[in-house]
């Protein structure tokens, strides 16, 4: 983690800087927009706020755009209504130009009703331990956690919710960023393995293990390889039938 913190901060800054052997340069596109959603245009305002205090206090990469979309008011609409209603949003204000953008979408709409102390900024504005000045918030790890996805990815949308923490090797990162231009696949997710215990209580890949060309050794310790099923929370009894988690990843 401590190598994706110097990459947001030289990032911030705005210089040229290298890290394990890699070189980024001053103005370097990554995201062309950051977008997180909202549950109302009262957390909009709220939401707006927060990413105007860090602007005016120089705790935003100057070359990344960022704006907040609330869903329809009084409509529960889940991430996927909210993403499809972001979508809906950009098109209009970009146009065919949207297709050419990299875009970082943050899910963040919900008032955190199990977490009192997280209903007025949000899950993504909440305060967080970090050792560096520019790693404050939730916001700002999503930020400095995901932006070496986008150097390599063909434009398209990287979806994330606001409540959950990823760790990845950053060298890794860069590398697996060339396999988002692969192909023009519709949609691209990231999993891990995992024992069957907690698969049983996630969403669950299960991966088709002869993908052509896809699944070819690297030095890293990352594949890519099509995906046959989703399963949402499986039951683990399902394991006895045809050993169907023998290559299934959980996310």
């Amino acid at each position: 983690m401590d190598r994706n913190f110097l990459f947001y901060e030289n990032l911030i800054n705005g210089i040229d800087f290298e890290i394990d052997g890699i070189k980024f340069k001053k103005g370097q596109k990554f995201w062309d927009l950051v977008v997180i959603t909202s549950i109302s245009i009262k957390q909009k305002l709220c939401y707006e706020k927060q990413l105007d205090i860090k602007l005016k206090s120089n705790r935003l990469p100057k070359d990344i755009n960022f704006k907040v979309i609330n869903d329809p008011d009084n409509c529960k609409i889940g991430s996927g209504g909210s993403t499809l209603n972001v979508i809906k949003t950009l098109y209009e204000v970009y146009a065919s130009e949207l297709f050419k953008m990299k875009i970082l979408l943050i899910h963040a709409g919900g008032y955190s009703q199990r977490m009192p102390s997280c209903s007025v900024l949000g899950k993504i504005f909440s305060s967080i331990p970090s050792r560096s000045t520019y790693i404050n918030d939730t916001f700002d790890l999503k930020m400095a956690i995901y932006t070496p996805f986008s150097v390599h990815m063909k434009p398209g949308i990287f979806l994330t919710s606001s409540d959950d923490f990823e760790t990845f090797i950053f060298k890794e990162q860069i590398e697996a960023s060339h396999l988002f231009g692969l192909n023009d696949d519709e949609f691209i997710l990231l999993a891990h393995k995992s024992p069957l215990e907690i698969a049983k209580d996630h969403g669950v890949y299960v991966l088709n293990d002869e993908s052509p060309n896809k699944n070819k050794k690297n030095k890293y310790s990352f594949g890519y390889y099509d995906c046959k099923t989703v399963y949402q929370k499986p039951s683990i009894i399902l394991r006895k039938i045809n050993s169907l988690f023998e290559l299934a990843y959980s996310f």
